[in-house]
């Protein structure tokens, strides 16, 4: 019997998928996920074919955990990295898709992680993670169809969180990274050592000209942190914060929306090609 093919998608946080979960149209399910991951599967979405999204949890430790146990149970045809990212290059607003074509790990080195404030150096980028060349094609599709803004090019993974404005723009300068974010790699490192397909799409949040509010780096790393405390407490110290942090709710709004349909975009377009190919293959 041949396996059905079956679609993934993996990002850190429930809130970067969650109208994604909600979406009445595919129906998704809640499964169980080891590690205090969140795994939802339906068979309603990408033209019939079964679909899962999982929720790792913050950084490489949970991205990597939850890919593995992605692939060794759910067995998914093609792993598409997808969340939240921060902008590195001028000219990309809040909610531009970040479609990569090569992602790459980098940072301060092997102590980088535990630095308060750490810098990215981008000259030690490396590692380098290739995407499949017809799921950026299929990306590429899917936001012109949605007509939401992108880019393509190369995405790095940082261990810290980029907070500064003035980091994220020195890592775009020098290596030319549309975006960074914590995970993607790490997903990707997974998808490629089991043989399977990989893409990454992220949604910018903080621009290359925003600074992001320091409370983000102190959220729990479970896959649903509790974020009004932090940043009340954040507020409370530093007032002036506030229109940093409204800024960025409504940034994450714009992107977790621009998620939720990239999601259902993407599924539906593959889900037909594959049928297509299935159907092709049938008629030989």
């Amino acid at each position: 019997m041949t396996a059905v093919p079956t679609l993934a998608f993996v990002a850190a946080l429930y809130d970067e998928v969650s109208i994604a979960v909600r979406t009445r149209r595919h129906g998704y399910e809640r499964v169980f996920a080891p590690g205090g991951a969140l795994a939802y599967v339906t068979t309603a979405g990408a033209a019939g074919q079964p679909t899962t999204i999982v929720a790792t949890g913050w950084g490489a430790a949970a991205a990597e955990a939850g890919t593995k146990w992605l692939v060794s149970e759910m067995r998914p045809s093609v792993i598409v990295a997808t969340g939240y990212a921060g902008g590195t290059l001028p000219g990309h607003a809040a909610g531009t898709l970040a479609i990569a074509e090569t992602v790459v790990a980098g940072g301060g080195g092997p102590d980088a992680a535990d630095r308060v404030g750490a810098e990215p150096v981008p000259s030690q980028l490396s590692g380098h993670v290739a995407c499949d060349r017809s799921l950026v094609h299929l990306a590429h599709s899917s936001a012109q169809q949605l007509r939401v803004p992108f880019a393509t090019g190369l995405l790095a993974t940082t261990p810290r969180i980029v907070c500064a404005a003035a980091q994220k723009r020195a890592l775009g300068e020098t290596s030319g990274a549309i975006a960074v974010d914590l995970e993607t790699w790490h997903i990707g490192r997974v998808a490629a050592d089991a043989g399977v397909p990989f893409l990454a799409v992220r949604s910018i949040v903080d621009t290359v000209d925003d600074d992001l509010p320091g409370f983000v780096e102190q959220l729990a790393p479970g896959p649903r942190p509790p974020a009004a405390l932090p940043a009340l407490r954040y507020l409370a110290r530093r007032p002036a914060s506030l229109p940093s942090i409204i800024r960025t709710g409504r940034a994450a709004g714009r992107a977790r929306r621009t998620i939720a349909a990239f999601i259902a975009e993407f599924g539906d377009r593959w889900g037909a090609a594959v049928a297509d190919s299935s159907h092709g293959a049938a008629l030989k």
